[in-house]
């Protein structure tokens, strides 16, 4: 009697056995469908089968409020009838709420793709009614917008040649035009045009910088230092170099840099300044740089 006693005690109730067995079909379904949209793979896109799982764990949710109902119904008013039920319920929901972010993100990014592609693609005449309709892509970029924006009006710095010196004038047009409309000159869309060797845009964006912070704004340094270490690292004088092709690139970024402002005494993170990488570099003569004591 003891022992089955014992058997009773750690046998599980049975409602709650049944509604595991009406759950597993929902979540092997549900955890496979995202498995596969996480490694991208199969004839839909993740989305999509993120989609459908979402889809299935509200149907799990749908089933579980009507067992909870029929618990209800023949058991009454039990506390341990309806809590397993609000829990799951609570996870569905939270999901169907991830799910729709997820929605939310990825037309925001399919939009923003879709406009860098048009203005591109637009007639230069026609670009800045395009960009004004737009003004909100353009204010609150998103990982994709940022880089179809640079995809599309970037600078390749291991193909420069692809432009004709036409097309180089229509794109700083263009990234004038955007930066005139709210695009936010960020410390990652500077790092991008340096790390690309895009001087002229790197030109526009301190320019921008400084009207901000001619504006009032303090926060915004027209002339981050930081870049113009990373600009000088990056010029090779040796011709033999294959990186020697990206100096007068970095060599234009170092002195758009220093004309906006930059103080060649500034030191960085191990007290060297400037002015002595620039000294060690070959960048200018020793004895020329400037007294940083």
């Amino acid at each position: 009697m003891a022992a089955a006693a014992a058997g009773d005690a750690v046998r599980p109730p049975k409602g709650l056995t049944i509604y595991i067995y009406i759950s597993l079909p929902f979540l092997a379904v549900a955890g496979l469908l995202l498995a596969i949209g996480s490694v991208k793979q199969g004839p839909w896109d993740p989305l999509g089968y993120h989609h459908v799982a979402m889809i299935t764990l509200m149907a799990w949710g749908g089933a579980t409020l009507i067992y909870c109902v029929y618990l209800l119904i023949a058991n009454g008013f039990v506390a341990g009838n309806i809590l397993p039920g609000l829990i799951v319920v609570a996870a569905v929901i939270g999901a169907a709420v991830w799910g729709f972010n997820r929605f939310q993100e990825d037309h925001a990014c399919r939009q923003a793709t879709t406009f860098y592609e048009q203005l591109a693609a637009d007639d230069p005449d026609d670009r800045a009614a395009l960009i004004a309709v737009n003004e909100t892509i353009v204010r609150d970029p998103t990982p994709c917008g940022f880089d179809a924006l640079f995809y599309w009006f970037g600078h390749d710095r291991f193909h420069p040649e692809t432009r004709t010196p036409e097309d180089e004038t229509l794109r700083q047009e263009t990234l004038r035009l955007l930066l005139d409309h709210g695009l936010v000159p960020s410390e990652e869309l500077f790092r991008r045009a340096v790390y690309d060797a895009d001087a002229e845009f790197v030109a526009l964006l301190i320019v921008r910088r400084a009207e901000l912070a001619a504006a009032g704004d303090a926060s915004w340094d027209p002339t981050p230092s930081e870049f113009a270490f990373h600009a000088v690292d990056q010029i090779e004088l040796d011709p033999s170099s294959v990186y020697h092709q990206f100096t007068p690139a970095y060599r234009a970024i170092l002195d758009r840099l220093l004309a906006g402002g930059l103080n060649p005494c500034t030191a960085d993170a191990y007290g060297k300044t400037l002015a002595e990488r620039m000294e060690r570099k070959g960048v200018i003569a020793y004895g020329d740089e400037p007294n940083c004591s």
